[in-house]
């Protein structure tokens, strides 16, 4: 979890700097949780999750994950929420709704690791990502990296011509049985 630090950073930067005309209830709160849903085709639900509600410098965070099936194409998606354990609000949304300057990167670590592709869009058509599909081939465990990025270059092809700044990233690993 090298860098699921900067999943601490406040919403702040990421959501005043994105809509001027629209004022947020959390600008001063932190993200504590960040979920990655994955539905199979029978309803099943795996998630991944990374909770953190002390904030930066305290605890370290908590990550867990399910266990997930081979061969299966799984419909996925992201929640992100600020707020302490008792009282959570869900801020999803809000990115969804600045989705022109927003964008969620996927990257997965290792040979017959599975594949994700993002299948929602921001205002201008371009890929956002909080909805995705997520297909698993083989078995194994497989480190993967979500990134959200604040002001990237839209269209680009990929993380690294994206630029813009890291608001959230975290890493979790993948067990595909």
């Amino acid at each position: 979890m090298k860098k699921s630090s900067l999943f601490i950073f406040t919403i702040l930067f990421a959501i005043l700097s994105c809509k001027k005309d629209h004022v947020h209830t959390h600008d001063h709160d932190t993200i504590t949780v960040f979920k990655y849903s994955l539905t199979a085709p029978d309803g099943s639900v795996a998630e991944f999750k990374f909770e953190d509600y002390d904030g930066d410098g305290g605890n370290p965070g908590r990550t867990s994950v399910s266990n997930i099936k081979s061969n299966t194409l799984y419909t996925g998606r992201v929640s992100v929420f600020v707020g302490d354990s008792l009282n959570l609000e869900n801020i999803t949304s809000e990115i969804q709704s600045g989705g022109v300057d927003h964008e969620f990167f996927y990257s997965f670590t290792g040979t017959n690791a599975p594949s994700i592709i993002k299948t929602d869009v921001d205002a201008n058509n371009n890929p956002l990502g909080i909805n995705t599909t997520f297909n698993t081939s083989g078995i194994g465990t497989f480190p993967l990296t979500i990134i959200l990025r604040h002001k990237p270059t839209k269209p680009n092809t990929g993380l690294q011509s994206a630029g813009g700044d890291t608001d959230v990233e975290v890493n979790f690993n993948v067990v595909v049985q």
